[in-house]
């Protein structure tokens, strides 16, 4: 054994600029002078057939969108690429930070049920504490706050949303070649609509409120 998280993964072989072993082998074959292949195979043991269709229905997309967003970052990086969409990152970031921070507002700034919004709070506080990562804590934060935010507007009802919220997630995972900067302007686009549809709405209320005194006057 070459290396041994105290908690977790461990590299059983390593070979510089060819092949590791981690949950499986990570291959580099050449192809030609300036092209080579990386594959990645994972193994797992026999199981029973509740478990397998489990696993298929909860772990094995999650660990799919992991393993890609692991091999299109090492593309990247091998590329030279990484980093030469700056724009689209900055705008990105700036979409999670917008929604994050409506989410709060939606979540605390209501008269009732908003001890709810003590949970995604939690949940993103867990986070940062086992991993320090702010992204990965919005992240989650921002999940549980369109459950919660959503049966608080909805009511029972959102489980079809939710429903189809999952679909776009998951399909933004296996589409997008880099999720985290595609969901930060969806991110963005979403809050300023929702922002743009209240505030015309609370523009059109006004002016049918000055009518009405108009009138009555």
């Amino acid at each position: 054994m070459i290396y041994q998280q105290n908690s977790f993964w461990s590299i059983l072989n390593y070979e510089e600029g060819k092949a590791t072993y981690l949950w499986g082998a990570i291959v580099v074959l050449p192809v030609d002078a300036q092209t080579s292949r990386l594959y990645t195979r994972s193994y797992n043991p026999p199981a029973p057939w509740i478990s397998e269709i489990i696993s298929k229905l909860s772990y094995d997309w999650m660990h799919f969108v992991m393993e890609r967003g692991m091999l299109l970052g090492i593309k990247s990086r091998a590329e030279g690429t990484l980093g030469s969409d700056m724009i689209l990152q900055a705008v990105s970031n700036f979409g999670w930070i917008v929604a994050t921070v409506a989410m709060l507002a939606f979540l605390f700034l209501r008269r009732r049920g908003w001890w709810w919004g003590l949970l995604p709070v939690a949940y993103a506080v867990a986070i940062i504490s086992i991993t320090s990562d702010v992204w990965s804590a919005m992240a989650g934060f921002l999940w549980w706050g369109v459950i919660v935010a959503g049966f608080l507007a909805f009511g029972r009802g959102w489980w079809k949303g939710l429903a189809l919220a999952i679909v776009f997630v998951v399909l933004t995972f296996v589409l997008a070649s880099q999720p985290h900067i595609a969901f930060g302007i969806i991110f963005l686009l979403i809050t300023l609509g929702i922002v743009g549809v209240r505030f015309g709405s609370q523009t059109q209320a006004n002016k049918v409120y000055v009518n009405s005194s108009t009138l009555s006057t």
